[in-house]
């Protein structure tokens, strides 16, 4: 009966090591997503909303964009392969920024919004 206790003992501690494991090294992922970014599509609306909302210039959404950001899938796209992202970065001046984009299948990001980080996305940035 003992062995049969260590066994089931042995397995529940080995499948709960497993689970780490796996939650460990899907974290790690998360934090390693990288894309090639060619180009950016500015839409004159959105450039317009970035400048007077959110007093965001071009620039920095460049800065933030073609500088090693952290990604962050936050939505599927209605068209396959182009999902909508986040890119959270620092600007040289240091400001932190959260950029808005899908994702084109032509290595483009359609710019959808830029705006500065909550306290909560600094610490989330930080973190990498």
């Amino acid at each position: 009966m003992e062995f049969a206790e260590n066994v089931g003992k042995y397995l529940t501690e080995s499948f709960l090591y497993s689970i780490i494991v796996l939650n460990l090294k899907l974290k790690i992922w998360k934090r390693v997503l990288r894309m090639r970014i060619d180009n950016i599509i500015w839409l004159p609306h959105i450039v317009d909303k970035l400048s007077w909302k959110h007093s965001v210039t071009p620039e920095e959404v460049e800065e933030i964009l073609f500088d090693n950001p952290l990604y962050r899938k936050v939505q599927k796209g209605h068209i396959p392969g182009e999902n909508l992202y986040a890119a959270l970065g620092r600007t040289e001046s240091g400001r932190f920024l959260i950029v808005f984009f899908v994702y084109k299948t032509t290595h483009e990001a359609l710019l959808i919004s830029a705006r500065d980080m909550t306290k909560k996305e600094i610490k989330q940035y930080e973190r990498r």
